[in-house]
């Protein structure tokens, strides 16, 4: 009935389907942290302008703004 799609493949769909929308309306990508097997949160700090991600169980990291890195 349906066939079958491997998360890679959909992730990856959903990252180029972001990156069109985005460039339709000139939003540039400044940072990206795709891939791999686990889910992410990404947090946009409004005050500051830093942008992180946290992969499941992992570190929380700087994407953009102040300096890039493990968040400390």
């Amino acid at each position: 009935m349906f066939a079958q799609t491997s998360s890679i493949e959909v992730g990856r769909r959903n990252e180029e389907a972001v990156r069109a929308a985005l460039g339709e309306v000139r939003l540039p990508v400044k940072a990206a942290a795709t891939g791999g097997d686990r889910g992410r949160t990404v947090r946009v700090h409004a005050e500051s302008g830093v942008m992180t991600s946290r992969e499941v169980a992992g570190e929380e990291l700087v994407l953009l703004g102040q300096t890039a890195g493990v968040l400390g």
